[in-house]
């Protein structure tokens, strides 16, 4: 044999040997087993997708619109019959009352001119 091909294959027999030193010393090292204690109670938690929808609809609303001024009731609640629900402020109101009252008297001052 060539003396290249003798120094070429004892690099690979070194190698080959100093690859299984390490496999084998990796694999005999002792494992370390951790132990679990079993909880006493887990929490249930449940997914899920879909719709929630209410099983009673109830449209509730005002007469006229405004502005709320209060609330008395709030989701959930149990109302007698009759019970204000909400308030409303008075004061667009008022000013809307005033506003016809006064167009009402230009148009009773209008038609008695004309008659």
């Amino acid at each position: 044999m060539k003396p290249s091909v003798k120094k070429s294959l004892g690099v690979v027999v070194i190698v080959a040997v100093i690859v299984t030193v390490i496999i084998v010393s990796v694999r005999s090292r002792p494992l370390e087993v951790i132990s679990v204690e079993r909880a006493a109670s887990l929490p249930i938690e449940v997914f899920g997708l879909g719709t929630v929808e209410a099983r009673v609809l109830s449209r509730v609303g005002f007469a006229v619109s405004g502005t709320l001024q209060s609330v008395h009731a709030d989701h959930g609640d149990r109302i007698a019959a009759g019970e204000p629900l909400a308030v409303l402020d008075s004061a667009t109101q008022a000013a809307r009352v005033t506003k016809m009252e006064a167009l009402l008297v230009q148009a009773e001052a209008t038609q008695g001119k004309g008659a």
